[in-house]
């Protein structure tokens, strides 16, 4: 695994580059997700396909059955 690793970091751009080339490295989805959002999207395709990849933002719910807003400070 380390020598696979080590060889990728070797060449890194020129592998992102070769995989870009293709929708399937690009999006990082299989061929027939691709092709079934194109369908139902058309132009917006890429966009939605894009927009899939992205993070989404982080949400912090708090159980106030289980703790409280006071700050318990140590001794």
């Amino acid at each position: 695994m380390n020598a696979i690793l080590r060889i990728f970091c070797r060449n890194k751009n020129a592998l992102l580059a070769d995989s870009a080339r293709t929708e399937v490295g690009r999006y990082s989805y299989p061929q027939w997700w691709i092709n079934e959002i194109k369908s139902q999207y058309g132009a917006l395709a890429d966009t939605v396909l894009l927009a899939g990849n992205q993070h989404p933002p982080m949400t912090l719910r708090v159980n106030s059955r289980r703790s409280s807003t006071a700050i318990i400070w140590p001794c």
